[in-house]
């Protein structure tokens, strides 16, 4: 009946090998691997250690498979005919990945015996050994040794390690750990070290070993996990421990196994301490010891060695799997703060929608909470705040012969990187591959199969950011850079005679078929024959479109609010410092590093007087058609745009950004999206206040999604997110921008999108203006 028993249990371990039982009362060590030479079962039932030749110190081992991992437990018993030494003890192997019980591997096995005369707990990676449950020292110091050992594990990684001894009656607690760094269990089985005295005195019976596969882990993927709060100012205090803290949520219904998970800033890498995990929608707090008490009272907290520090200023952080791919990350800034006051210190930064992954600052504010923050528990200012953007590529740059980096203003759907969403327009350019860039994913780099040539490329690009909105459809243009020749760039306007809070500018054009970086440029003046020591227009390599424009302005933003800027593909560069362009006559040089002339321009006093000044203040504008004349500007300035006469636009290739496909605003039809009104002026008066925006879906039932932006293409009012409208809907607007502040004058336009099932996708653009009366 015994010896069925056995077959049973053998049977049951070659279908599953998550249960496994031997006393080896069948005389036979078929069942295993390694040594068997060595080892033989005796005439007491005992599987014997057996090496006659033994010389020295030497090893012996078999193994057997086993995959029990999960509420798994261990157990042998071990005999010892002789006191356990530095070179004579056992390993009861518990896990294994490899058979071969003496090679490197990774699992874990029970030490017994060795110099402390103990029964320990190991972890094995490779060839290190690392103790995780430390027994009792001297435990098993006897001249012979009669020892059972039990090992039990759940499927959470607690481990717990029992002994006892022939004499005792009941198992002994060695000691418990949460350990769960390997999973992958395949072997179990016995290694004997011993000398040559010993090769016939140790022997072991009564194997039993139960339990489950490990189950598949849940695979965390980008935006499972977000940063949640963070505590960057923690003095002085408000009615929290007065240290930095990282609050996480789990935004998944999974529980996510935090083993080989870092945390990371530039400099340095943070494990996740082994056997971390975070539950299902549940925070925690990520602190070190020496608070850790502290912050247990609010809730879950893990605990690390070191942590980056929090600088006031700002920081890029991201949590990254092993193979180095971000879950999530958060780039916070001193400028991020909602209240001078909070800002002093003692309150933590809580984010309103961690489901929302733009990370804009509009997501995160100062806690409300009386106390200063809510670690480990749900925001004091949770709320719903869903990105509804689009993305917009920032920038385009020329890495290499064969590649091109595109930035972009948010975290983009890793479809981003697939090849297929991409259309060349020259045929003779394919992608090879495309890499993100991490941590923010913001941002790739693809590589071509042939090297870029000075001929201009369209690209069109289907993608979509995190939240799924998607990049306006419109044409991006790269190519080789080009050398820099003579006049390839102009000196095209500039500004006279600067007056009171305006703002001086100066405009180049690239007059070449070529794409140009201007960071090779500087804007120098002559004084004496001799160049001034100049400045440079960028650091970083920045490209410039044939037939667009570059303004060199110290404020962008305020040179937007003097002037229409037009909506021309401008590039705007901000330096620090600009002279100011005096009505009494000067010259403006633009130089490349290694002092060739670009363009070089002499104004007189007596061209300045023969400009028309508008409020003591002209603009002087380059006759594209002779070169040698200027005249002023019709419209006051147009900075970013065609001059006023018009005759420095070449017709040949416009590379305007705005897409080729979209609808223009209907004239004469009955339905789409329309404006009641091309202007209005929300100033109270009554009159014209709103601005009307009819939408009409000759189809039915639908969807639209209305957005306002500034004619320089700066997103001022998100109005509409794919709205569902029953046929008709008219949609007000009432002139104010995202944060309630009422926008100032000036052209805007309407980008709109409506959905509908039987005719997809429409797009309209819908120019208009904010006046002032």
């Amino acid at each position: 009946m015994k010896f069925l028993q056995l077959v049973f249990f053998w049977a049951l371990s070659l279908g599953a090998f998550a249960q496994h039982h031997d006393d080896f009362s069948t005389n036979t060590i078929d069942a295993y691997a390694g040594d068997t030479d060595k080892f033989l079962v005796n005439e007491d039932g005992k599987l014997q250690l057996h090496d006659l030749e033994a010389s020295g110190t030497r090893q012996a081992y078999l193994s057997t498979p086993s995959e029990a991992i999960a509420d798994a437990v261990w157990q042998i018993t071990v005999h010892f005919g002789f006191n356990p030494s530095s070179s004579n003890y056992a390993k009861f192997y518990l896990v294994s990945d490899k058979q071969n019980l003496t090679e490197e591997l990774n699992g874990y096995y029970v030490m017994i015996g060795n110099t402390d005369d103990e029964v320990s707990l190991y972890k094995q990676n490779g060839n290190a050994k690392t103790k995780i449950i430390d027994g009792t020292n001297k435990r098993i110091d006897n001249s012979t040794v009669d020892v059972t050992v039990k090992v039990t594990r759940t499927a959470d990684g607690d481990w717990e390690l029992y002994s006892k001894l022939s004499s005792e009656t009941n198992f002994v607690k060695e000691g418990t750990c949460r350990e769960k760094t390997y999973e992958n269990a395949q072997y179990c089985g016995i290694l004997a070290n011993y000398t040559s005295s010993n090769g016939l005195k140790v022997w072991f019976d009564d194997l039993n070993i139960s339990g489950e596969k490990a189950q598949p882990q849940y695979q965390p993927k980008f935006g499972d996990i977000a940063f949640n709060e963070l505590m960057v100012k923690p003095t002085p205090a408000v009615g929290l421990p007065e240290e930095e803290y990282i609050e996480i949520v789990n935004l998944t219904e999974e529980k996510i196994d935090l083993n080989g998970i870092f945390l990371c800033d530039a400099s340095k890498k943070y494990a996740f301490p082994s056997g971390s995990s975070i539950a299902p929608g549940a925070y925690a707090l990520l602190c070190t010891p020496k608070n850790t008490d502290e912050f247990a009272e609010f809730g879950d907290v893990i605990t690390f060695g070191s942590l980056p520090a929090l600088t006031d200023g700002g920081k890029l952080l991201w949590i990254e799997n092993s193979d180095g791919i971000p879950l999530c990350w958060v780039e916070y800034s001193d400028s991020w703060s909602n209240s001078a006051f909070k800002a002093n210190g003692g309150w933590a930064l809580e984010c309103i929608d961690a489901t929302n992954k733009s990370n804009n600052a509009d997501n995160w504010k100062f806690s409300e909470s009386k106390r200063g923050g809510t670690p480990a528990q749900k925001n004091s200012i949770s709320a719903k705040h869903s990105d509804e953007k689009m993305p917009q590529l920032i920038n385009i740059n020329v890495l290499s012969s064969n590649t091109v980096q595109l930035l972009f203003d948010e975290t983009m759907d890793i479809g981003i990187t697939d090849p297929n969403n991409y259309d060349i327009e020259n045929e003779s350019l394919s992608i090879t591959r495309i890499e993100p860039i991490f941590p923010k994913l913001n941002g790739i780099i693809i590589y071509f199969d042939q090297n870029l040539t000075n001929e201009i490329a369209g690209m069109t690009i289907n993608a979509s950011d995190y939240a799924g909105n998607k990049l306006p459809a419109r044409t991006y243009y790269f190519s080789a850079i080009a050398e820099i020749e003579t006049n390839d760039f102009i000196i095209n306007e500039f500004l006279i005679g600067q007056k009171g809070e305006s703002v001086n500018f100066i405009e180049i054009y690239n007059s070449s078929t070529h794409l140009l970086d201007v960071s090779n440029l500087y804007l120098c003046s002559r004084k004496d024959g001799e160049l001034s020591a100049g400045t440079l227009l960028a650091n970083e390599q920045t490209l410039i479109l044939p037939h667009c424009y570059t303004v060199i302005t110290t404020d962008t933003a305020q040179l937007k609010k003097q002037y229409d800027c037009g909506k021309e593909n401008a590039h705007f560069i901000e330096i620090k410092s600009l002279s100011e362009f005096s009505a009494n006559g000067g010259n403006i040089v633009l130089v490349k590093r290694n002092a060739e002339i670009v363009d070089e321009t002499t104004y007189t006093s007596e061209m300045c007087a023969s400009m028309t000044a508008k409020d003591g203040i002209a603009s002087a504008e380059r006759d594209y058609t002779d070169l040698s004349k200027w005249h002023s500007s019709s419209e006051n300035a147009t900075p970013g745009r065609r001059n006023s006469d018009g005759k420095n636009k070449d017709e040949d290739k416009d590379y305007d950004e705005d897409d080729e496909d979209e609808d223009t605003q209907p004239t004469d039809m009955e339905y789409g999206v329309t404006l009641q009104e091309k202007s209005f002026s929300p100033n109270g008066d009554g009159y014209r206040d709103m601005l009307k925006i009819n939408c009409m879906l000759q189809e039915g039932n639908g969807n639209v999604t209305i957005d306002i932006y500034t004619a320089q293409g700066a997103l001022v009012k998100h109005l509409a997110g794919k709205t569902e409208i029953d046929g008709a809907s008219v949609f007000e607007w009432d002139g104010t921008d995202n944060n309630g502040k009422i926008c100032n004058a000036g052209l805007y336009l309407i980008y709109a999108e409506t959905l509908t099932s039987q005719c997809g996708i429409k797009r309209y653009k819908l120019p208009f203006a904010i006046t002032k009366d």
